[in-house]
């Protein structure tokens, strides 16, 4: 945000005395706010580690939810037959999956 503020708009409609409910003036104000801290950056990579919340980003469990419940080391084999670093999720329907650490992100 430019500057440090923050520009919030205020558009009015107001009726005045003597004149018909149909015709109406509008008047718009802006009001800086002053901003009070920026937000931190975003971290560039997270680490996983067991009992990390994550989610699911591709098919078949794109957009679930779970905790990271083992890590494996080195590569593990996939349903699909490949090879790949992967983690254990346990999801909130208490299910267990294996799924590569690409398709996954930190939550939270």
């Amino acid at each position: 945000m430019a500057g440090g503020i923050v520009l919030f708009i205020i558009s009015l409609r107001m009726i005045f005395p003597g004149e018909r409910t149909r015709s109406t003036r509008v008047i718009r104000r802006i009001i800086p706010l002053p901003i009070s801290t920026e937000p931190d950056e975003p971290n560039a990579y997270e680490t996983f580690v067991v009992g990390q919340r994550v989610r699911m980003r591709r098919s078949p469990h794109a957009g679930m939810i779970g905790a990271l419940s083992n890590l494996p080391s080195g590569m593990s084999l996939l349903p699909s037959g490949l090879r790949a670093p992967a983690g254990e999720v346990k999801l909130e329907n208490g299910t267990t999956v294996l799924v590569p650490l690409v398709n996954l992100e930190v939550v939270g």
